[in-house]
């Protein structure tokens, strides 16, 4: 399991999220791009599933888009990028910027994440029985009802 941080639509059934590309996930992905995430809303008692593939992305398209969701980032936001390898060992003068400017370059470890969504389930948790239902792009994103 990992935690990330959706950033935006980059059209119909494709997300996009960001990762340090030093941690395990990114490598992990390049091997088996098949994803599965999971989002948990518990003030609206539901549950999302998505199901995808990582896409590939021309580098020129990945350069720029990259560029772009690093150029919305908050300088808090950005900071991260800045930290010390996620997962290494902690030094004792290890440097936790808490902002990036616009003037930082793109860091390398900035990495995009585009998922083509392949099926969508949403779990309702307020009514009894809950509420399932499912959607997929291969019959046109159209409504399935299911069992809980």
């Amino acid at each position: 399991m990992r935690t990330l941080v959706f950033r935006g639509w980059a059209d119909v059934g494709v997300l996009d999220l960001l990762t340090d590309g030093r941690s395990a996930k990114a490598a992990e992905l390049r091997q088996q791009p098949a994803v599965e995430l999971c989002w948990l809303l518990p003030k609206a008692r539901c549950q999302f599933r998505l199901r995808g593939q990582l896409l590939a992305l021309p580098a020129g398209v990945d350069q720029q888009e990259r560029q772009r969701h690093w150029q919305n980032l908050k300088p808090s936001g950005r900071a991260l990028w800045g930290w010390p390898e996620p997962g290494a060992p902690l030094a004792a003068a290890a440097d936790f910027p808490t902002e990036l400017n616009d003037e930082v370059p793109l860091p390398e470890q900035f990495q995009l994440l585009r998922i083509a969504l392949e099926q969508v389930e949403l779990l309702e948790l307020r009514d009894h029985p809950h509420q399932r239902r499912r959607w997929r792009r291969a019959v046109g994103w159209s409504e399935e009802r299911l069992n809980p």
